[in-house]
């Protein structure tokens, strides 16, 4: 008899609402946080999720304003066209001109490379069947992509509601204060 394959083990998918649930259920401090504040919302992804992790890195370390500034003229460098073909075709000096470093150009570089050679998936389905962590591992593998990104990228971009980022310090703080 062979073992499930990996889906099998992953739980069900929740939405937000239900993810709540179960917490405040498990944990006094997050059920009186949803009493008073009320359920979290996420708000629908929209971009692709390399369009998504490009967004991710751009903004990096940036305001707001700024960030949104250098993105936009990043999206109209690329002609609207936000894949790692159309950014691995793009010189870095045109990269750069629309207000990357170069540290994240190279970041951009990076991904694009290793999304088309395969070390990070980005198929839906593929996606689908891989746990946390090995999304996690092979996102990591990017320069300029750590641990947080990852993890965010699970909560926001794929809606992975089993996923809580215990390294960040403003979550470790804001649940202190709670």
């Amino acid at each position: 008899m062979t073992s499930p394959p990996p889906e099998a083990s992953r739980p069900r998918k929740v939405t937000p609402r239900q993810a709540a649930q179960i917490l405040a259920e498990r944990d006094p401090v997050l059920a009186r946080l949803l009493a008073e504040a009320g359920p979290p919302t996420f708000p629908k992804p929209t971009g692709t999720h390399f369009a998504t992790l490009v967004r991710s890195i751009t903004y990096q370390q940036l305001a707001g304003a700024a960030a949104r500034a250098i993105h936009g003229r990043l999206v109209l460098a690329l002609d609207g066209d936000v894949t790692p073909e159309r950014v691995l075709a793009t010189p870095t000096g045109l990269l750069r001109e629309a207000g990357l470093s170069a540290a994240k150009a190279a970041s951009l570089q990076d991904l694009a490379a290793k999304v088309l050679d395969g070390t990070v998936v980005l198929d839906s389905r593929r996606l689908a069947r891989e746990s946390n962590a090995e999304i996690v591992a092979r996102l990591s593998s990017v320069r300029g992509i750590g641990k947080w990104s990852a993890e965010i990228f699970l909560m926001f971009q794929l809606r992975r509601m089993d996923v809580w980022p215990t390294g960040d310090l403003v979550v470790r703080r804001g649940f202190g204060l709670a």
